[in-house]
């Protein structure tokens, strides 16, 4: 079993940032309206543009999703993990390298968009686990409670964890967030 990610061979297809705001103990999350995880509650964020890297990516799918202006010093970069997304038949349908941010500094109120509805707070000790993709309980309820991880996992076409999830500890420096 090889346990150093950096040795695996895993091509992204698609980058994309996801961007959970917090604040006093809470994280604001919204529920997508497209795309994978329709209908599910989750963070902002979306797929990198030509050109684009993945801060510019990240500022720009906050302020397009939730009407938030961030600022830059705002975002901790906390987790790097690529996900198979697989079709009904186990084949590899596409690989996603999602980048995870933290949003501690914004200007404005988060509001619906065409992309994501109904805004709510909760506690980072109380996420709503029947609304979100149950892939992201592997790992999301770690990032919020503070740890820092580099992993990859595969989800099946409903976002359900297949096979075993691996993560471990990273620490993320601000030249990440022009990583792939």
């Amino acid at each position: 079993m090889i346990t150093n990610l950096d040795e695996k061979i895993f091509p992204p297809k698609f980058i994309a940032s996801v961007i959970f705001p917090i604040r006093d103990g809470m994280v604001c999350m919204a529920i997508k309206t497209r795309g994978i995880g329709k209908n599910k509650r989750n963070g902002y964020g979306g797929g990198q543009d030509e050109g684009e890297n993945i801060l510019a990516c990240t500022i720009r799918e906050l302020r397009e999703e939730s009407g938030i202006e961030a600022d830059i010093s705002g975002f901790t970069k906390v987790g790097f993990i690529k996900i198979k997304n697989l079709n009904t038949d186990g084949t590899l349908n596409f690989t996603c390298h999602l980048h995870v941010m933290l949003l501690n500094l914004w200007k404005g109120d988060f509001i619906e968009t065409p992309e994501m509805l109904d805004p709510r707070w909760f506690p980072i000790s109380n996420l709503p686990i029947d609304d979100m993709m149950p892939a992201d309980l592997v790992w999301l309820p770690r990032i919020l409670a503070g740890e820092s991880l580099k992993g990859e996992l595969s989800c099946d076409s409903n976002q359900n964890l297949i096979g075993e999830a691996f993560f471990e500890f990273s620490t993320f420096v601000d030249t990440d967030f022009n990583a792939d």
